[in-house]
This record gives structure tokens, sequence and C-alpha cells, in this order.
């Protein structure tokens, strides 16, 4: 078994070498079963973030929270240890340091992730027990801690291609399982 270095190195170098309409057809497969989840289309305030290096685009998911009205807010990285979200609003984004688009911080509103219904994480690998591989820099573990003192929290949604499942995360205590993974088969794993 790969350790969670070696994992990310090579599930990322899958992922790179994936073709546009690979990307265009795994994403769409994705969205699709996306909003046909009852939780989702319920939600009221989503989580998201914006998709880069070719992880399945979120840029459909987050129109389609748009127009149908639901709040959505996007994640800021403020520090090298701590993430912040807020809301999205597409006249008051930035590029960050990495350009990727977040809300402005100067003139979008922050938002607790205990109030969202749903938060979609960004992973690069899972396992079917809701383990999951982030980035590495453990960004959405320490925003999302609260969870674990939470009767009925948010729902957690991972979305996938299907070589990112791995037999095991290895998790930790401090690692944040996923409640869903909608796969790009399409396919959705409840854990």
């Amino acid at each position: 078994m790969l350790d969670k270095k070696q994992t990310r190195l090579s599930i990322r170098k899958q992922r790179k070498a994936l073709t546009v309409k690979q990307v265009v057809e795994s994403s769409s497969n994705v969205f699709l079963s996306l909003i046909s989840i009852d939780a989702f289309s319920r939600a009221n305030k989503v989580a998201l973030y914006c998709s880069n290096e070719n992880e399945i685009a979120t840029d459909d998911v987050l129109q389609w929270c748009v127009d149908q009205g639901k709040s959505v807010c996007l994640p800021v990285m403020k520090s090298k240890s701590v993430l912040q979200f807020y809301e999205y609003d597409e006249h008051q984004c930035v590029l960050n340091s990495h350009g990727i688009k977040e809300p402005s911080v100067d003139t979008c509103q922050m938002v607790s992730l205990v109030d969202c219904d749903v938060i979609v994480v960004p992973l690069v690998a899972f396992d079917r027990a809701g383990g999951r591989i982030g980035r590495g820099g453990g960004y959405y573990d320490r925003a999302l801690e609260f969870i674990s003192g939470l009767d009925d929290g948010p729902l957690l949604v991972g979305l996938a291609y299907e070589f990112q499942e791995v037999p095991s995360c290895d998790s930790k205590s401090h690692d944040v399982a996923l409640d869903m993974v909608v796969l790009s088969t399409p396919e959705v794993l409840s854990f």
C-alpha cells in the first residue's frame, strides 16, 4: 500500500493525464448525480470549492446552486493553516495565489460551516469507509473538526473519478470522514 504522499502523487498524475473530454464527461455525470440527491437538492446553504488540476469540475454545480436560489459559500485560505468560508458573489471574487477563484474577504460575508446543509469537500483519494486523502495541508480537517461534536451536522460529500478510490486512506482520529462520494461512473456511495 502506498503512503499518503505517494498516493497523492500517483492520483494527481492520473488526473493530470485526463483529456478535456474526459473531465467534461465525468464532471457532467457527477453533476447530474449530485443534483438528483434529495439532501443536496433540498439544501438551502451549500459550501463548495472551485476545482483545479483536473478535479471533477464544480462550475456547473456552483451555477446550478445560484440558479436554484441556494446560498453558496467558498473557501478562502486565510493563512498557512486556516481556511474560512465566505458567501459567494460572482461579482466579488478574486484569484488567490494558486490561481483559484475565491470570494473577496473585503466585500463578502464570512459564513460558519455549521450553518451549511451540505459541504462539498475536495479530495485526492477516498476509501469505502468514507476516508479521504486531501491535498495535504489539513485545511479541511481543521475547518471541519467541529462536526465530530454534532448530532446532526452538514452532509459531507466528495466528488471523484473512479480511479481515486484506494483500499484504505489510513484515516487518523483528526481526519474527518465523508458521508458520501459521487463518482463519475456515475455511482453514489454512502457511508
